[in-house]
């Protein structure tokens, strides 16, 4: 059913386009855009029987004709006299193209072209005969037919390269957004990864003070008090084996099949702009990159999350019409330094000392009461002091901008 739909369309098509013509040698000859139209069809739906499918653009074609020819002169025998060679036109150039597909080697491009000239050729030859008596065919109308089917020939294989380039065009874009979005999703699983093995140490912790403080209380004879931090103990345990099963899944998944290795700083300011362009914002948002030298990073994955992060926190924080927000890289004295600015509402100076600190968050909502959990400067700052080795610290001027300045020794972030 889905053939004779897409046979039934081209059908159509076909008979729209031959509207579009001029004429030729004889009456009722003409020239149309169709024949241009019909091969670049078939060539893009090889899976259709050409056959069938001229077969139905030759009772289709000719039939919308037909109305348009009748409407205009009201003489059904003169309408039928100049429309039914078409009939025998298509005919004749499905056969010719059925006839070919059934050769060795007719799906290489060279040798469908070569389908096109004759059957087009062909074609525009059996339907003059039909026409007129043989004996008025000459050389000249010959040589004409010939130069017809080499410029459609030639217009067609344009018009398919233009296709072609377009769809691979199409299909690059496609894979650079994929490749994007897997670096992205890369140094996703990798932070993630790192935030659940640093939770895991405070599990550790958290499960020790808790096994102590049971063996206090049995000690001292609390022995209700004793019950409980056992019941603490064996619930830490349990989370402790959940996150593990979680960590244990996504470094397979990240060890299997999200492996991507050496990456510039401009190339992650590329993708970090395409992704965050797509941002659900009621403002009009701008970022701006710059770096005066571009490096090969050490642990991009990282370096992205880091980036990520503050961006974030800079979008959650703008309240204008106009957002702004400017990344700046540079390196001086062997020191990477990465400046990270936003024009939103700023950080009261009161809060400044605290705004890296787990669970601080400066993001309230007054009327839902909702406050985000304030860990991404936290993650941000573990991540540089860490990995990096390097520092973080931030300026603030309220309604104006706020500033976060990273320092990394030059050789802890770039790789040979």
């Amino acid at each position: 059913m889905k053939k004779i739909n897409k046979m039934l369309l081209i059908a159509i098509l076909i008979a729209f386009a031959s509207q579009f013509h001029i004429s030729y040698y004889v009456d009722g000859f003409i020239i149309t855009l169709s024949i241009i139209i019909l091969p670049i069809a078939l060539f893009f739906n090889k899976d259709l029987n050409y056959l069938h499918t001229c077969f139905l653009v030759a009772l289709i074609s000719p039939l919308f004709r037909s109305i348009i020819e009748f409407s205009l002169n009201n003489d059904i025998f003169y309408t039928l006299s100049i429309t039914y060679p078409d009939i025998i036109f298509y005919i004749t150039y499905g056969f010719v193209f059925q006839i070919y597909s059934r050769k060795e080697k007719y799906h290489s491009k060279i040798n469908f072209f070569i389908t096109i000239f004759i059957a087009d050729f062909t074609s525009n030859t059996m339907e003059i005969l039909t026409r007129v008596n043989l004996s008025n065919f000459h050389i000249k109308t010959f040589k004409v037919l010939i130069l017809i089917a080499f410029i459609r020939m030639i217009i067609v294989i344009s018009i398919i390269s233009i296709i072609e380039y377009y769809q691979l065009f199409l299909k690059k874009e496609e894979h650079n957004k994929r490749y994007q979005e897997l670096i992205l999703l890369n140094a996703y699983f990798k932070s993630e990864i790192y935030f659940m093995n640093k939770n895991m140490i405070q599990i550790e912790k958290v499960m020790k003070k808790s096994y102590d403080a049971q063996k206090t209380a049995i000690k001292y004879g609390y022995n209700d008090l004793q019950v409980t931090l056992l019941d603490i103990s064996k619930d830490i345990h349990e989370i402790k084996k959940d996150y593990s099963m979680a960590i244990s899944g996504l470094e397979t998944i990240k060890s299997k099949d999200y492996q991507i290795t050496d990456i510039y700083l401009n190339d992650i300011f590329k993708i970090l702009k395409c992704h965050l362009m797509d941002h659900d914002k009621w403002y009009d948002f701008y970022i701006h990159f710059n770096s005066d030298k571009n490096i090969l990073l050490k642990k991009h994955f990282f370096f992205t999350s880091i980036l990520r992060n503050l961006i974030n926190n800079a979008i959650e924080a703008i309240n204008k019409n106009v957002a702004h927000i400017y990344i700046e890289t540079k390196i001086q004295n062997n020191m990477f330094t990465c400046i990270v600015t936003d024009n939103g509402s700023g950080i009261k100076e009161k809060n400044l000392p605290y705004i890296f600190n787990s669970g601080f968050s400066n993001k309230y909502d007054s009327i839902s009461g909702f406050s985000q959990r304030g860990l991404g400067l936290t993650f941000v700052k573990d991540l540089v002091e860490k990995e990096y080795k390097g520092t973080i610290t931030v300026k603030s001027i309220i309604n104006k901008e706020t500033s976060f300045i990273i320092n990394i020794p030059i050789n802890n972030i770039r790789k040979d």
